[in-house]
């Protein structure tokens, strides 16, 4: 296993959780305008 540096395992933790929240956002977006959609029809 190659060694990395600090900067790149902080890089790597920081993208996976933005990666993570904008997955979450996501989803919470969709249900929430799915719901208002089926409300409105």
């Amino acid at each position: 296993m190659p060694f990395t540096s600090i900067r790149s395992k902080l890089t790597a933790w920081y993208v996976l959780l933005l990666g993570i929240i904008l997955v979450l956002f996501s989803i919470l977006l969709f249900f929430f305008l799915s719901k208002r959609l089926y409300e409105s029809v």
